[in-house]
């Protein structure tokens, strides 16, 4: 078996390995405390169901259907925030229950998106009071009214019964959407960083040919394009895997439409951004195809918006404390990886069989010359990495012991662990291939090495794409919080601890 050979092999079984971690790690949202609670058993009808989550869900997404003892639907007034807490929802039930056990199902996503589901079920005793449904909270004043309708709910038509729920956030498909929307991001991210810095470095220090330039430049435009097609199909697929995880819930009749999910959701804003600056940045790279530099500057202005829209789908904008400061170090995350591997993809894809299109003497010399000029931005990309990575921790992570006692912990340390591969990878071209550098069996050498770094940072992505879904320890503390009060308090801003018992 080649080399090669093995390491596509160990790239395929490495992606096979991330895609089977336990869906028990994606819910976001979840469900902390319910009234009325799960299995109580009620001496009074209950007026309304107010549902506590981990997360602040966000109405838009969130569906509550109560159902029969007979599996039929019971009709219920439409879902209101709770008027004691943020983290909380109502549903009141405009007429007395009769007795029997009920069904709670639930469906939301907090702000990033993420979708989570359930049931609960509770119990009506024989001879329960009817409910008394003048409200005091002011959020449901509009539902005493219905109470007066029927002093007991009839019996609704039977509802109709789907399968278990089979597509959500934990499935394989859906991290594959995300894998595929941050890879081509970051290729897109890194042909802007190709132009303006590998490119413009070799002009202003005169190690380039004009034909060399000409060509990489207008193949760089090209790619470009690719990557804003390829970003834009992910967009949409990434729409898709949204509507069918939060509609492919048993008993939820009505289906969340792709109207609501985009104008009425964070979300669903960053999905829209997100795809207008695709456009805008295609429009940009097909100008610059034809050697337009106010093209590469719409490609880069709409590169570097680009870069902040994954934060409307993350942990980032759905942050208990510092949120600014979250969406910006994530946006920074983001261009620093698009200007690290994104521009060593346009390097490898690029700039490099370009370089060996020339002449015989001049094709070492041109792959030297590209290496040299991308090592160094390469490396204070990485450092941006680094650092805004290093600020993330700290807004997401509790203590340093929740790094391996954590689900987010524990992807998190399998990131940093791949991500150190790459960054061997990267000091093993830097200080061992790059000096050979000048002939064509370096360009070579080069060439194959850079293709194994980038192999690496393909995992790297697979494993963020499941860190992005993944809890964090600070929405587990929320938990703790919204369980000990009915009205769950403002989180304040907590510093990092260093107790490593």
């Amino acid at each position: 078996m080649t080399a090669s050979i093995r390491r596509r092999l160990g790239f395929l079984a490495a992606c096979a390995a991330i895609l089977a971690v336990p869906g028990v790690l994606w819910a976001h949202a979840h469900l902390v405390k319910s009234t009325p609670s799960a299995n109580a058993q009620l001496a009074t009808s209950p007026t309304a169901i107010h549902l506590w989550f981990s997360e602040a869900p966000e109405l838009a997404f969130t569906r509550v259907i109560l159902l029969a003892p007979d599996s039929a639907h019971v009709p219920l007034d439409s879902v209101v925030k709770d008027a004691q807490s943020s983290m909380a929802v109502m549903v009141p039930i405009p007429g007395s229950l009769a007795p029997g056990r009920y069904t709670v199902v639930w469906r939301t996503a907090a702000a990033d998106g993420h979708p989570s589901s359930g049931r609960i079920a509770f119990t009506v005793l024989p001879g329960a009071t009817a409910a008394n449904h003048t409200r005091r909270d002011t959020a449901t004043q509009h539902a005493s009214s219905a109470a007066t309708r029927s002093p007991t709910i009839p019996p609704a038509a039977p509802a109709s019964q789907r399968s278990d729920q089979t597509f959500n956030a934990s499935s394989p498909s859906y991290v594959i959407v995300r894998w595929l929307s941050f890879t081509t991001l970051l290729a897109l991210i890194g042909v802007t960083a190709f132009h303006w810095l590998v490119l413009g470095a070799l002009r202003r220090h005169g190690g380039m040919h004009a034909a060399f330039a000409e060509s990489a430049s207008r193949r760089a435009a090209s790619a470009g394009m690719g990557a804003s097609i390829f970003l834009g199909l992910a967009s949409v697929a990434r729409l898709y895997a949204q509507l069918a995880a939060m509609n492919d819930m048993p008993e939820m009749t009505h289906e969340m439409s792709a109207g609501t999910i985009l104008l009425h959701t964070v979300w669903g804003t960053g999905w829209i951004a997100q795809l207008s600056l695709v456009i805008v940045a295609f429009g940009g790279f097909a100008m610059a195809r034809r050697a337009s530099r106010a093209g590469w500057t719409v490609s880069l202005i709409a590169a570097m918006l680009l870069a902040f829209t994954p934060a409307f789908a993350g942990h980032a904008v759905g942050a208990p404390r510092f949120t600014t400061i979250a969406i910006l170090a994530d946006g920074l995350h983001v261009l620093g990886a698009g200007g690290w591997l994104g521009s060593l993809l346009v390097v490898v894809a690029v700039g490099m069989p370009v370089a060996l299109t020339l002449d015989a003497n001049d094709r070492g010399p041109s792959v030297a010359a590209l290496v040299n000029s991308f090592s160094p931005l390469a490396l204070g990309f990485a450092s941006l990495v680094a650092a805004s990575g290093l600020v993330s921790a700290w807004l997401h992570l509790e203590h340093v012991r929740a790094l391996w006692q954590s689900d987010y912990g524990l992807v998190l340390l399998i990131k940093l662990g791949v991500l150190s591969l790459v960054v061997l990878t990267g000091a093993y071209n830097w200080l061992r291939v790059r000096p050979s550098l000048g002939d064509a069996q370096g360009a070579v050498r080069i060439r194959r090495s850079a293709t194994a770094e980038l192999l690496i940072g393909a995992v790297v992505l697979a494993v963020t794409a499941i860190l992005t879904a993944t809890p964090t320890p600070a929405d587990q503390t929320t938990d703790a919080q919204v369980r000990s009060s009915d009205v769950a308090p403002a989180v304040a801003p907590r510093p990092l601890r260093l107790d490593l018992d």
